[in-house]
C-alpha cells in the first residue's frame, strides 16, 4: 500500500491511511512516536476497533477480539474476504472437521490432482502478476489511466 501510495503522491495526490487505533499505537510503538514525522505529505487517521485502550495484550486475548469484530465489523461482508474457493485458490472444509478429512484434504493439496490444479494456476498468477507489474505492464497502465482519466479529470 505504501508503493501505491508514493505512487498517488508523486502524482499529485493527498494521501491518507486509515488504521484501527490498536494497529496505530502497535505501530508507533513499534517504530517509534515520531515515526510518522518523516512523511509530511501523508495523513494518518485512526478509527475504534472496540479493543480497550489500556490492555497493550488486548489481541491475546480471543474473546475480546470476537466481541470487538461482532459489535464493530459486520459479519456478512468479512466471511466474503476470506472465501478462497470463489476464485479457486482453495480447498473447501466444513464445520465439522475430522482429523482423517484434514489429513485426506492436506494429502490431496500436496499429492492428488488439486493440488498439481492448484500450483499450476498459483504459477499462472505469479507470472501475470510479474507481467502486471513491471514498469511497461498493464498495472502502470492502468494506475496512469486512472490517474489522467478519473483522478485529474477536469469538469
Amino acid at each position: 500500500m505504501l508503493k501505491l501510495a508514493k505512487l498517488l503522491r508523486h502524482r499529485g495526490f493527498h494521501i491518507t491511511f486509515v488504521n484501527t487505533e490498536f494497529n496505530h499505537m502497535r505501530f508507533l510503538k513499534s517504530l517509534g512516536p515520531y515515526s510518522l514525522d518523516g512523511l509530511p505529505d501523508f495523513r494518518f487517521e485512526t478509527i475504534p476497533e472496540g479493543l480497550p485502550e489500556s490492555d497493550e495484550n488486548a489481541t491475546q486475548e480471543v474473546t475480546l477480539l470476537c466481541e470487538s469484530f461482532r459489535s464493530f465489523l459486520l459479519l456478512a461482508p468479512f466471511r466474503e474476504l476470506v472465501k478462497l474457493n470463489e476464485w479457486g485458490s482453495g480447498m473447501e472444509i466444513h464445520n465439522n472437521v475430522k482429523r482423517d478429512e484434514v489429513e485426506m484434504l492436506v494429502r490431496e493439496l500436496m499429492e492428488g490432482e488439486k493440488g498439481k490444479k492448484l500450483k499450476k494456476k498459483a504459477k499462472e498468477r505469479k507470472k501475470l502478476a510479474e507481467n502486471a507489474t513491471d514498469p511497461h505492464g498493464s498495472s502502470s497502465i492502468n494506475l496512469d489511466n486512472i490517474v489522467h482519466q478519473v483522478l485529474l479529470r477536469k469538469n
